[in-house]
């Protein structure tokens, strides 16, 4: 315990920094717990698939969609979302995990999806390049 001390009081500023980075990485980690959705891997995303019936909202352009997709999802392109709010509506009590290509806007849009009522969301951390490195497949339409 001597040598820690001694340690911090000569490197105190090393000390300092690190202090500075925990709680930054701790105040990150609360917010995004606190503000944001729950993300999920794609190995979790398949087990919701199959265990909960969980359905699968892709954000991507129509012709990102038909290069590949995963089974069963339902293509709901950022700018069609407000067309299509009437039909997605009857899945609001199920989980949703919303997809697409860049995090950050998907969860811009499970935030908007949140806001209209939906209450089990998820977001698949990484979308569909996370998908196709886990070695899942993809349909083409």
């Amino acid at each position: 315990m001597d040598q820690f001390v001694v340690f911090i009081t000569n490197h105190w500023i090393l000390a300092s920094l690190f202090v500075v980075v925990l709680v930054a990485l701790l105040i990150n980690e609360w917010i995004g717990r606190q503000f944001g959705l729950p993300e999920v891997n794609p190995e979790v995303a398949v087990q919701m698939m199959n265990r909960t019936e969980a359905q699968i909202f892709d954000i991507r352009g129509e012709s990102a969609f038909q290069s590949g997709h995963i089974l069963g999802s339902h293509t709901v392109p950022r700018q069609s979302l407000e067309k299509k709010i009437a039909v997605l509506m009857q899945y609001a009590d199920k989980p949703v995990i919303v997809v697409g290509s860049l995090d950050q806007e998907t969860s811009k849009v499970g935030q908007e999806l949140q806001q209209k009522g939906f209450k089990q969301l998820s977001i698949l951390r990484g979308g569909i390049p996370a998908w196709t490195r886990a070695g899942l497949p993809l349909v083409k339409s």
